[in-house]
């Protein structure tokens, strides 16, 4: 969600110092011979920190040169319903991590310290939902209206044609080649470095489940163990009344479907809530993940979880045809 749908933008291009908007159209020009750049805006990205009574925390402070082309790079929305969120001159809008950290909500007013160490009451907005990195967006002039001071444009973001990486290459060569820029980063060279990080703890997850499948089977298969063992005269006389080896295994499964039921229904209550309470502590400091479980995850969950009670009662059903008639003329020890 981070890249693709949030930060739209394909590459980003450090200025060595003020870049204005006839440099940036040179500068573009210059790069765009085969039509490789797509769109580009200028930005002021500037390192900050926010405070409240409870923590601190550093921020990229971002400001838009074109407040009606910002949607085009960066989308700023709520994570529960996506409704946008605008910018505008009355406050600075924070993302979700960095509110969270600070325990500060939409409407209060947190102290706000820029790249020249000079510190501000602002306003919250919005809150934004964001994943990696901690940010604070707002406008040229409300910059000006808390600093007394207007921003010089430092950023250009650009988004391409042609993500490849041999593109990619070609743009980096050029642009690194130029005096007027720093340096440029790829959106895919940081996707992929999250990807990573996601897709090393799949690993992760997989152990977890598999290990909980099989403490579900051992726990079932137990309980019906037992259960058939402490019942044999029982299960042998039912026999002996005339009941056949399926109506004798439903006498016994009945316990093990219900127990199955309950555990669905209490297990995905309780998976919710443990799932949160999970994601919010392996958390790092400039990350955060995800909140929302899939319908899908429910699903198979549910599924898994009956596929091992049915494989518990399969095993079990030859145990209950082995159980002898004669067994229910013992008498009792």
């Amino acid at each position: 969600g981070q890249y693709g749908e949030l930060f739209k933008y394909d590459m980003e291009i450090a200025a060595s110092n003020d870049i204005t908007e006839k440099e940036t159209e040179d500068l573009v020009k210059q790069l765009d011979e085969n039509g490789k750049i797509k769109g580009y805006g200028l930005f002021v990205y500037e390192n900050g920190e926010v405070k409240t009574d409870v923590a601190s925390e550093d921020v990229k402070i971002v400001i838009p040169d074109n407040l009606d082309e910002f949607g085009k790079f960066i989308n700023l929305r709520e994570r529960i319903g996506h409704k946008k969120l605008s910018l505008n001159n009355d406050g600075l809008i924070l993302s979700e991590k960095t509110a969270r950290t600070l325990d500060a909500s939409v409407g209060d007013t947190i102290k706000l310290k820029n790249g020249d160490d000079i510190t501000a009451e602002a306003k919250i907005i919005g809150i934004t939902e964001n994943y990696l990195s901690h940010y604070a967006y707002m406008t040229k002039d409300y910059y000006n209206k808390l600093f007394n001071n207007v921003p010089s444009n430092n950023k250009v973001l650009c988004t391409l044609n042609d993500t490849s990486s041999k593109t990619e290459e070609k743009l980096s060569e050029e642009i690194n080649k130029m005096d007027s820029v720093s340096g440029v980063v790829f959106n895919t060279a940081s996707k992929e470095t999250f990807s990573n990080t996601i897709k090393n703890l799949n690993y992760v997850v997989l152990v977890i489940i598999i290990s909980a499948g099989a403490l579900a089977f051992v726990v079932l298969y137990n309980l019906t163990n037992v259960n058939i063992s402490e019942r044999v005269r029982e299960i042998a006389t039912i026999k002996v009344l005339g009941f056949y080896d399926g109506e004798t295994a439903a006498y016994i499964y009945r316990e093990n479907i219900l127990l199955t039921l309950v555990g669905i229904v209490f297990g995905l209550g309780l998976g919710k809530i443990l799932h949160q309470y999970i994601m919010i502590t392996v958390e790092i400091k400039s990350m955060m993940f995800g909140r929302i479980i899939s319908p899908k995850s429910y699903v198979i969950a549910a599924i898994l979880t009956v596929v091992l009670s049915f494989i518990v009662n399969f095993v079990m059903y030859f145990k209950l045809k082995r159980v002898k008639m004669v067994e229910s003329l013992k008498s009792v020890d």
